[in-house]
């Protein structure tokens, strides 16, 4: 049995003159094939996974945790950041110590959008049948247990392992893995991971983070705001 998910961070950069336009990533073309009732089922198995788990919410956090001493980095060594106050500089620097609620909070807000852009993937991998067994498991107390330990390993770079996992979980995963959508998951956990991973990356690196980011940064930069940034 193998499950393989991981939601990866994106990180943004901040350069000297203004920040490097984030571009959404262009939504997969639906198969034409693809019957709206199985469209509704991929897009309530990625709110069963994302939204009703808790996952997103959990995973973006510790997303942004992990990548803004990364971009406080990036920032504070360019000769723009140099440029400012000293107050300006302490300013910047609290606000970026701050950032990961203020991304996990864009993240939510954009959550609909990617469920929308990445339904019909999910729905060319999984028949709707597969995909009924999937949320239904990922709205158990021990699917949801089981999923939010591999998204943060994921997260952190650990692998997840059977042993780890609590003997009841361990039960429910087994039940679920007779299931012809457990069955499927585990089949095809090679090609899930990279639609995961581009759900994690259009999620947590999406225009809605970046420009929440250029917004507030722009508020505290005031005269000193580059150009680009003021319409945000």
């Amino acid at each position: 049995m193998r499950f393989a998910v991981s939601l990866v961070v994106a990180c943004f950069l901040f350069t000297a003159e203004s920040a490097a336009a984030q571009q959404s990533m262009s939504p997969p073309q639906a198969d034409q094939t693809i019957a709206p009732s199985h469209l509704s089922a991929a897009r309530d198995t990625l709110r069963a996974m994302l939204l009703d788990s808790g996952v997103l919410s959990t995973a973006s956090l510790e997303a942004f945790r992990i990548v803004t001493p990364q971009i406080r980095s990036q920032i504070t060594a360019t000769p723009f950041f140099n440029s400012l106050s000293p107050e300006r500089q302490r300013a910047v620097s609290t606000y970026l110590e701050n950032f990961p609620p203020i991304g996990q909070q864009e993240t939510m807000l954009g959550a609909s959008d990617v469920i929308e852009q990445f339904a019909p993937q999910l729905a060319q991998l999984f028949s709707e049948a597969e995909l009924s067994d999937i949320s239904v498991f990922m709205r158990t107390p021990e699917g949801q247990a089981f999923f939010m330990r591999s998204v943060m390993d994921g997260v952190n770079s650990r692998d997840t392992r059977l042993a780890d996992l609590s003997s009841s979980e361990l039960a429910a995963f087994v039940q679920f893995s007779q299931t012809p959508g457990g069955a499927a998951l585990n089949e095809r956990a090679d090609q899930l991971a990279p639609i995961m991973r581009s759900v994690g990356e259009a999620a947590t690196g999406s225009v809605r983070v970046s420009n929440r980011l250029q917004h507030d940064l722009c508020a505290i930069l005031a005269e000193q705001c580059p150009a680009p940034w003021r319409t945000l």
